[in-house]
């Protein structure tokens, strides 16, 4: 009997070889490939990764980060989301400090700056995007970083864990069948969710002992037995001199599994049944990266049956197989990690030396040689820090196991990131990790229908609210227009409210600290009533998942205590012997009040205006729609009605479709220009008519009327005047509150500006830290810095991903004496 092959998906498939041996296929034995159904993706999940300079700190030293953000179907730096979120929360599990990070092709950076006064323990950093809130908050990044904190526990009072342990067994495929033999896993922790090096025995329902198992100090062991149909099964462990019983799973008489091995060339899929079919109408697939890589149907009565899948024909990354009956129930789910032996040589580190002096100049080699043999852009960052002997090295995941890994293993184990070398005693660990991992965490979709989503993707900033009636707090139809302005840019738009008075403006993009106002017009209504507000929403983060209490902050019978702050005791000052000390001395001095017209004017290019007017008066009491209106009868030569302006008796219509940003060089004359409008200024940046009539009179200071004999400067654009508004800019008082009924105005943040690590101006133990390295068109670059002053052995650290999404890292060490 030959088995048939067919091609499946994006990946040639000649890949299933069948073991003929079990002959278990009969003639009709095939790919399935005309049912399957797959729904294609809408949306793809997100997943983040974080390399910090460092993970141990002092009080008021910086946190250095790079973060990048791929997609979880390829690894690949291109998402929908452009905005990430990242927390500093400390070891009460409150947030205190959060950064806004713009992403550029998957990539961003960031700092904090740790509080002089900050409480020693273990800190969470969280960052997540919007889009991820779709999930369960394992979907987030989270690591923890350590204050003033150093040993082996990190910081956790491990006598607060309960005696007893926690122990859970876990069979390969979900299933202990009876009959066959059986891959368990066990995975022991404490109550902090630290694993435990437990020993024990399994004994049946006639107290017969089966067999001795042990894990290691970090909780993973395994075992392999036959359960026998019928029968149960408990292990008594021992902890600390104390025993525990704990039952097996249920043994099914009936049923069906899959065990994964690996061979030289493939992973072999062995799937047994003892089901009263056996294998017939069973079908096995394997997934990887949101896609159905291979479908085969089995067929025949046979109890046992293996399949080959070469690992030349599948990318890196987890697998899933997946086992389900001809109604499409699922019997057994399995997870593989296709590993590659490559990912570590896409860049090499090398110091010049393997010992400096303190204080000397240190050079350091970064080859790239296989990235530029293949063509590939990458994004890496590198960081160059202290090693602390206390700790311990390794611990935590990097980019290539939390990239191609963690997505979907939700459990946290120690030194994750160190069980990805290509080693044996790794593999066998990162095997019992898969297997210890419940079925429902398997795989969850990779991609997700837009109707399913609460949270949407982000491309910038979102300005959200409600528009409704002040009393009766029924919802408002109205105009609302939003206008913004920073020191590189302005702009406005608009929208009509929908049944509800919700609006929205969307993919906003403030560089840096923004002036916002958000102004709303009853719809048809000729003035701005006051018989309704505007109210914006306010940003919720997601919940602080409570985890387990720092050893600093607890005391006999788990009481919280309140933290410890540092006090520092100021003798800068105290008096000394002989000294002799002077009654309080009061000083009086009056601070010279700059002219804020001379002020806000200094980037403009006239030297003086025709005529000036303060909006004082108007924003107490206005009567006027629009900053232009209010100009009416108060300027001599000038007046407005309508949509016309009347200057010096020559009547302008202003809203003639003619481009009012077509500005040449001043001075510049250009003949086909031929726009009869003033030319309007806000804060210096010219803009347009509908932009000055969309502001709020209550963010105007003044306004500045420059005559055409005066605008020269401006060249034909200014040849009929200018006129020049000036708002609120945060330095002066306002002497009229915002008015809520038809405005909202402050100051957005906007995206965080990540500080420059200067060694000189960074006392810490990182030397150097860069999060934007880039590819150079040799095979290598070099980084130089100096040496610290400390005796100590330093590691350096690259890590990076590929336009291609394959995540590399490479580290190498010396020493300063």
């Amino acid at each position: 009997m030959k088995p048939h092959f067919a091609s499946l998906g994006p990946i040639s498939i000649n890949l299933f070889v069948i073991l003929l041996s079990l002959t278990v296929f009969p003639n009709n034995t095939g790919f399935l490939v005309a049912d399957i159904k797959y729904k294609a993706a809408s949306v793809s999940k997100e997943n983040i990764y974080i390399h910090f300079d460092k993970t141990h700190y002092n009080q008021g030293e910086n946190i250095w980060y790079k973060v990048y953000l791929v997609g979880t179907k390829n690894h690949a730096p291109r998402t929908a989301s452009k905005v990430t979120y990242v927390d500093l929360i400390d070891p009460n599990n409150t947030i205190i400090d959060s950064k806004t990070i713009k992403m550029n092709e998957g990539a961003g950076k960031g700092d904090f700056k740790l509080p002089e006064d900050a409480m020693d323990g273990a800190y969470t950093i969280r960052a997540y995007t919007n889009f991820m809130r779709n999930f369960d908050g394992s979907h987030f990044f989270r690591k923890n970083i350590y204050v003033n904190v150093t040993g082996p526990n990190n910081g956790f009072n491990t006598h607060m864990a309960t005696a007893t342990p926690f122990i859970a067994f876990s069979p390969e495929g979900g299933n202990m069948i009876g009959g066959f033999l059986n891959r368990i896993v066990v995975k022991a922790t404490n109550s902090l969710k630290k694993g435990v090096h437990v020993k024990g025995d399994v004994f049946d329902d006639t107290n017969t002992k089966t067999l001795h198992f042990e894990t290691t100090k970090f909780g993973l062991g395994s075992f392999q037995f036959i359960p026998q149909k019928g029968r149960s099964y408990t292990a008594i462990v021992s902890h600390n001199g104390v025993k525990h019983g704990y039952p097996l799973p249920p043994v099914k008489d009936h049923g069906a599994t899959i065990r994964i091995d690996e061979t030289h060339n493939s992973y072999r899929a062995n799937v047994y049944s003892s089901l009263p079919n056996g294998m017939d109408g069973l079908e096995l697939s394997g997934f990887q990266k949101g896609e159905i890589i291979c479908q085969a149907r089995l067929n025949g009565n046979n109890a046992v049956a293996a399949v080959d899948l070469p690992k030349s024909d599948v990318e890196y990354g987890l697998i899933r197989f997946q086992l389900v009956d001809k109604n499409g129930t699922v019997l057994s789910e399995e997870l593989a990690f296709i590993d590659s032996e490559n990912l570590e040589q896409k860049a090499i580190v090398t110091p010049s030396k393997k010992t400096y002096e303190a204080h000397e100049l240190a050079e350091i080699e970064i080859s790239f040689d296989q990235l530029l043999d293949e063509s590939l852009k990458a994004d890496m960052s590198v960081s160059v820090t202290e090693v602390n002997p206390e700790t311990n090295k390794g611990s935590g995941p990097d980019i290539k196991s939390q990239l191609l890994f963690n997505p979907e293993i939700r459990d946290d184990f120690e030194r994750f990131g160190s069980y990805f070398a290509n080693d044996s005693v790794s593999k066998k660990t990162v095997h019992q990790i898969l297997i210890a991992q419940k079925s429902n965490q398997l795989f969850s979709k990779d991609n997700i229908g837009g109707n399913d989503l609460k949270f949407l993707p982000e491309s910038g900033f979102s300005l959200k609210g409600t528009v409704k009636e002040v009393h009766k707090n029924k919802p408002v139809k109205a105009h609302v227009t939003v206008t913004y302005k920073n020191g590189n840019e302005i702009g406005h738009d608009k929208t009509i409210t929908d049944s509800l008075g919700r609006f929205s403006f969307n993919d906003l993009n403030f560089d840096q600290r923004t002036f916002v106002a958000v102004k709303a017009k009853r719809l048809n209504a000729r003035n701005y009533s006051r018989d309704f507000i505007v109210e914006l929403d306010s940003f919720i983060p997601p919940p602080v998942h409570i985890k387990p209490i720092p050893e600093k902050t607890t005391t006999k019978g788990n009481a919280l205590l309140e933290p410890k702050i540092k006090q520092h005791r100021n003798t800068e000052f105290a008096p000394r012997k002989g000294e002799i000390k002077l009654n309080e001395i009061k000083l009086i001095a009056e601070k010279k009040r700059l002219d804020r017209y001379a002020e806000k004017r200094k980037a403009a290019l006239y030297v003086s205006p025709s005529r000036t007017l303060d909006f004082k008066n108007l924003r107490i009491s206005p009567t006027a729609t629009n900053p232009l209106h209010a100009l009416q009868g108060r300027i001599p030569g000038f007046d407005v009605i309508g949509n016309f302006i009347i200057i010096r008796g020559r009547r302008i219509n202003m809203v003639d479709t003619v481009d009012p940003f077509k500005i040449g060089t001043p001075g510049e004359e250009k003949e086909e220009y031929n726009d009869p409008r003033p030319l309007f200024l806000v804060d210096g940046f010219p803009t347009d008519y509908d932009f000055v009539t969309s502001m709020s009179i209550q963010d105007i200071d003044f306004v500045d009327i420059i005559q055409p004999s005066q605008a020269a400067i401006y060249g034909v654009r200014g040849g009929v005047g200018v006129i020049a508004f000036y708002t609120f800019d945060g330095s002066e008082e306002n002497d009229i509150p915002n008015n809520r009924n038809v405005s909202i105005s402050f100051y957005h943040p906007g995206y965080y500006q990540a500080r420059k690590f200067n060694q000189d101006e960074n006392d810490s133990s990182t030397l150097y830290w860069n999060p934007d390295l880039k590819l150079e068109p040799s095979h290598s670059c070099k980084i130089a810095f100096k040496t610290g002053h400390k005796s100590a052995t330093y590691k350096i650290l690259l890590e990076g991903i590929t336009s291609k999404g394959t995540p590399f890292k490479a580290e190498a060490y010396f020493d300063v004496k």
